[in-house]
């Protein structure tokens, strides 16, 4: 039961990626944790306070404490017919539960591993609760006994879980739990499944949309928002979800991400974590519309908003380019001419961040096959746009050019000024005219924008969309202000 292997090379966190994520956005490590006030553990019980021996051994012969696990493995595979919701939630609550708010097991690193996230002994506990309790084996006994159990064990965990994501013990009083405590919560709620049905489990979609949301649970660290969102997603894709489950959504979690550039207050510091965000509710809305055409009737609005949107991420902007050019039909809001200049607009962006970027390289590389990557993306969109309206070819051939030039020696001379940018464009085919912008020749790509001379020049650090592109905490994944690949 590891959530991350559900995940997307290029659409979502990789495991490496949500490592870093916890470690930044939760702004603390293992060691600093051990420092801080103490935080808040739920009682075990003396019984049950082993967690190999007491929750998950079920063998007869160690000792009259492994008697209660056996029945519960009983009821979980239908040999025992007598489950009922209040023995699954005592089991959950009292017994199984508390042992993943331990901070010893927060805090004790794990073979050796110091990463954040895989540096507690909580992993191999999701794990050991997988194998030990969730995953299914030939049916030995009533399948109908043995899916019934198997729901009430789900709905438990659901409950005791979020509670614990949110900072709530199981009488729904405020604790105060260890944030990685939480977070592993989260994951369980993001990565649990029906086993039986092979889908992600229907029941925990709700907990987690209230947690990815930036406005029903304030005060939410964003790594846990970021899982939820992931469980959301994942959802999404693989479940047919309730009508009211997707208005549900749309309101909490896909409108207030997609219509608001600025952070909520409680994750002000926070504006890559919440590009990250916003970038996953455009794909949630996408995934969402093409399931169920007319779900997301301002999909089109919002992706076109952000596409103009200057101080949002170059990966966010490409990919609500190409939610646009998915749709079958070009809405009647978005006018495709304008729609090319805008596309262009964001190729001049990415050259200029990325170029920025490379001024700073000791030895800068003879390509760059991440700009080279971006440049593709937004030629495949001209492509779909250009067959749709038959409008996008005059920037369709600059875009190919501007490829040519990342395929160059230009990065790796000492002559890395306009003039000579411009002189591979010409080379490539391109006539610089003044037909959208009105610039005269003088001016860097004036069929797109104007860029004044020096824009490049050694040491320069100027990015668009989204600020330069170097160095940052969460590297060139995803996440990162390169992003995509």
């Amino acid at each position: 039961m590891d959530f991350l292997p559900f995940v997307t090379p290029r659409k979502m966190a990789t495991r490496w990626e949500m490592m870093l994520l916890a470690a930044v956005l939760l702004g603390q490590g293992v060691g600093v944790c051990l420092a801080q006030a103490a935080y808040d553990q739920d009682a075990l019980d003396p019984a049950y306070n082993m967690w190999q021996r007491h929750i998950i051994n079920k063998s007869p012969t160690a000792g009259p404490a492994n008697s209660l696990r056996i029945q519960v493995d009983e009821m979980l595979n239908g040999v025992n017919t007598q489950a009922t919701k209040e023995f699954m939630e005592k089991y959950v609550n009292t017994i199984l539960a508390p042992h993943f708010t331990q901070l010893a097991n927060v805090v004790k690193p794990a073979d050796g591993n110091r990463n954040l996230v895989d540096s507690t002994l909580l992993k191999g506990m999701r794990r050991d609760l997988a194998n030990s309790y969730l995953k299914v084996v030939a049916a030995q006994g009533d399948v109908d006994a043995m899916a019934r159990a198997r729901e009430l064990f789900n709905q438990a965990l659901v409950n005791r879980f979020s509670q614990i994501a949110i900072n709530r013990d199981a009488a729904n009083q405020i604790k105060n739990y260890h944030p990685l405590a939480r977070l592993n919560a989260t994951i369980i709620l993001a990565e649990l499944n029906d086993e039986m049905k092979k889908i992600p489990y229907p029941g925990a979609l709700q907990r987690l949309y209230l947690l990815a949301s930036p406005i029903k649970v304030p005060n939410t660290p964003p790594i846990l928002r970021i899982t939820a969102m992931n469980g959301v997603i994942r959802q999404a894709q693989v479940n047919k979800l309730p009508p009211k489950g997707v208005e549900a959504i749309l309101t909490d979690v896909i409108a207030p991400y997609l219509s608001n550039p600025q952070p909520p207050a409680d994750m002000a510091t926070e504006a890559v974590g919440y590009d990250w965000l916003r970038r996953r509710a455009l794909e949630l809305a996408v995934t969402l519309e093409s399931k169920t055409p007319g779900s997301i009737p301002k999909l089109a609005d919002w992706a076109k908003a952000l596409v103009k949107e200057e101080t949002a991420s170059l990966e966010l902007r490409i990919e609500a380019i190409e939610a646009l050019a998915a749709m079958k039909e070009l809405p009647a809001t978005v006018a495709p001419d304008e729609f090319a200049k805008d596309i262009g607009l964001v190729a001049v962006a990415a050259i200029k961040r990325d170029l920025a970027y490379l001024e700073d390289l000791p030895y800068p590389p003879d390509t760059d096959e991440a700009l080279k990557n971006e440049l593709t993306r937004l030629q495949a969109a001209l492509k779909t746009l250009e067959k749709k309206t038959g409008q996008a070819a005059a920037i369709q051939s600059q875009l190919q050019a501007l490829v040519k030039v990342c395929e160059t020696k230009w990065f790796s001379t000492k002559t890395r000024d306009p003039e000579y940018l411009i002189k591979s464009l010409r080379e490539g085919g391109v006539k610089l005219d003044k037909s959208i912008t009105g610039k005269d020749q003088s001016d860097l790509l004036p069929k797109f924008v104007s860029v004044p001379k020096g824009t490049f020049s050694p040491g320069s650090t100027s990015g668009g969309g989204g600020g330069s592109r170097g160095p940052s905490p969460y590297g060139r994944g995803p996440i990162g202000p390169r992003g995509g690949r």
